[in-house]
């Protein structure tokens, strides 16, 4: 038996590190404690519990208590709300506590058998049917057997005395109606007449003496002795009226040729033939053109039918003809919707395909899965573009169950974005474990056997197209400066050789720009405000006149803008081919539940949702290109029902769990990804969390 002690007292301390080995040999042992083979025992001693000194129902009416002070065991039964001792095991004794108070069984449930090597000391026997009893049975005064109308007495045992009446010429052996059925005497002396009512029986010879046994009645068995009569007419009886050539036993013999077992012969021929009530053919039944009447209605799949059965199930020929073409349509339509999926789901390739699988050009929002790379690609219209990570979709699990001292489990991640558990308990990146390939994790200390191992690993994204913070600064400069320092205009003016009119260079008034900067300003239409903000710009005219209008320093509206470092919102925003360096850290929104609760891509790619009872959820906000990644909790092992027509055609395509809505996970989220391709939302399911 398992008892339960402390397993890693030294590593589970305070303002520790707990590591999964010392939390799982607890638990461990904990658990063996209380197996139902070998578990603790109570028994007293070390790490087995102590002993159980009562037992009881929820309000201690009904227990059993072991009197320790008295050396016994007590037995109480709830009587009107109150603990009542009905009895008590004490040395060599099971003593009521009540006398006259206790039955051993009922009218209508008894004990089996009692076994007793003492005295039974009972007031009153009463024996209801049958006993035995092995020795000898004394019994003192008159002794009356049974009710002479219905019981009866059996004495197997040979009787050791004299059957004497106590009144002569008194009582009989038997009646009228009721006979003894033999008797074994070895003389009788009667004093009247003996009156034989059937058979009598001579185990010695009769010696007739010649005389004639007269007045004998027809016998019956082959052992009564026949008349003259009898044997006369039964030898008549069997020749009868037989032909001449078969009225002795010869010539019967000769007709049934002779053969000694016929009855057998002819036994085995009909044997072969079938009975008129049923049996098992072994061949063919060639009917010709003629029917088999008389069929019952067919129950099993090898009955032959009859045609009441057969227009019952197909009706008449235009009712057939009428499915038959309604099955057609059907089939055409099937097949057309599996010929737009199947435009657009094109399977798993190694290479990327330049056609459809019928031939035809690709079309916007194809996709299909890269077995060289493990990754889903989308067709842009253009070209093939990754549609996600190498993981599946935003995270992959992982499950195993390890062998003795594995180390190194397969899996794929990003580098830096993998967390790996050990029966539950998460596990110290670069403590615990080492993940640097991307494709497996490597356990710093060899798992236990059956342990489990779950690996979650996660896709990183690149945002394209952005630029750092210095590169923008170069291209947007922060002008500040005006023409504060020109003190005498006129001059320098003419030395910039400026052919601008005296209205255009009004506007002019307190700024430091170079002859360069001052001749792209010919045509210009700005307002002053407008062009006191382009101090130090190098654009052409043409590339000014885009500010016409602008009534705000140019750093302003910068500033207005996202920075492209820190945390910022971006709203209602659209990132044309990003490209994201590092992970992505997203808001997980929390669905409200409800018999028909909506599934909104602008909530955000991460969902989850707890279910109070089976639901019907909806995709109505749902447009192509979106996808969102949906972890839910079954709750009390709640369903899903994914058929409403707002997710496209019949509800969601399935591209997992062979093509089937998938099974909810009893313990923890079950993770689904959606993502909606045209007018249909094809769903796949890709872990457990």
């Amino acid at each position: 038996m398992a008892g339960y002690a402390r397993q890693s007292v030294a590593d589970i301390v305070a303002n520790e590190v707990i590591k999964a080995a010392p939390i799982n040999a607890e638990f461990n042992a904990l658990r063996d404690a209380f197996l139902v083979a070998s578990g603790h025992k109570h028994d007293g001693s070390a790490t087995e519990g102590a002993y159980v000194s009562l037992i009881a129902d929820t309000d201690g009416y009904n227990k059993v208590v072991i009197d320790s002070t008295n050396n016994r065991v007590q037995f109480f039964v709830e009587v009107s709300s109150a603990a009542v001792e009905q009895m008590r095991l004490q040395d060599g004794a099971l003593v009521p506590v009540t006398d006259n108070d206790i039955d051993l069984g009922t009218s209508a449930v008894e004990f089996k058998d009692l076994y007793l090597d003492g005295t039974a000391k009972i007031d009153t026997l009463t024996v209801d049917e049958n006993a035995t009893i092995a020795g000898t049975l004394g019994v003192t005064g008159n002794v009356t057997l049974g009710n002479s109308s219905s019981n009866t007495v059996t004495i197997p045992a040979d009787v050791a005395s004299n059957l004497i009446p106590s009144a002569d010429s008194t009582y009989t052996i038997g009646d009228a109606s009721n006979y003894w059925s033999h008797g074994y005497i070895d003389a009788i002396t009667t004093t009247g007449n003996v009156s034989i009512g059937g058979t009598l029986t001579v185990t010695s010879v009769i010696d007739m003496t010649n005389d004639k046994i007269t007045n004998l009645a027809t016998p019956t068995n082959s052992t009564d002795a026949a008349t003259k009569g009898y044997v006369d007419t039964t030898v008549s009886n069997l020749v009868d009226s037989a032909p001449g050539t078969l009225d002795t036993l010869n010539e019967l013999a000769a007709a049934l040729g002779d053969d000694p077992n016929f009855a057998t012969t002819v036994a085995n021929s009909i044997a072969t033939k079938l009975s008129l009530s049923g049996g098992t053919m072994t061949g063919d039944i060639a009917m010709g053109s003629n029917k088999i009447t008389g069929l019952g209605t067919p129950t099993s799949g090898n009955d032959a039918t009859n045609k009441t059965y057969v227009d019952g199930i197909l009706g008449s020929a235009t009712s057939a003809a009428a499915s038959a073409a309604a099955a057609a349509a059907s089939a055409t339509s099937a097949a057309n919707s599996y010929d737009s999926f199947d435009d657009r789901y094109l399977g798993a390739k190694a290479v990327e395909p330049s056609v459809d699988n019928d031939g035809d050009p690709l079309i916007t929002g194809a996709l299909y899965f890269n077995t060289a790379t493990n990754t889903m690609r989308v067709y842009d219209g253009v070209a093939w573009k990754n549609a996600g990570s190498a993981v599946n979709g935003t995270a992959e699990r992982f499950v195993y169950t390890a062998t003795a001292s594995q180390t190194t489990f397969s899996a794929n991640y990003d580098v830096g974005f993998v967390d790996v558990y050990l029966n539950g308990v998460k596990l110290l990146a670069g403590t615990d474990f080492t993940a640097t390939s991307g494709t497996n994790i490597v356990l710093s200390t060899g798992a236990a056997l059956n342990d489990t191992i779950d690996i979650v690993g996660y896709g990183a994204f690149n945002v394209a197209n952005t630029y750092t913070q210095a590169t923008a600064d170069g291209k947007f400069l922060q002008v500040t400066n005006d023409l504060s320092d020109l003190n005498d205009a006129p001059t320098a003016l003419q030395n910039l050789g400026l052919t601008a009119t005296a209205a255009e260079l009004n506007i002019l008034d307190g700024a430091t720009l170079s002859t360069a900067e001052l001749n792209i300003l010919d045509g210009v239409t700005a307002s002053t405000a407008e062009l006191n903000i382009l101090d130090g710009v190098t654009a052409s005219t043409t590339e000014l006149n885009y500010v016409d209008g602008v009534t705000s320093a140019i750093q302003t509206q910068l500033n207005a803008k996202a920075s492209i470092s820190g945390s910022e919102t971006l709203t209602s925003k659209t990132l044309t081919d990003p490209v994201i360096i590092g992970a992505i850290t997203e808001d997980i929104y929390t669905i409200s539940d409800g018999a028909a609760f909506e599934i909104d891509p602008s909530n955000g790619s991460i969902q989850l949702i707890t279910l109070g009872a089976a639901r019907t959820p909806k995709a109505t906000n749902f447009a192509a290109g979106e996808s969102v990644t949906l972890l839910v909790d079954d709750g009390t092992a709640y369903t899903l029902t994914w058929t409403d027509a707002t997710f496209g055609g019949s509800g969601v395509v399935w591209k997992t769990d062979g093509g089937v809505a998938p099974t909810l996970n009893t313990s923890g989220y079950t993770v689904i990804v959606l993502f909606k391709v045209s007018t249909q939302v094809y769903g796949a399911r890709v872990g457990n969390a």
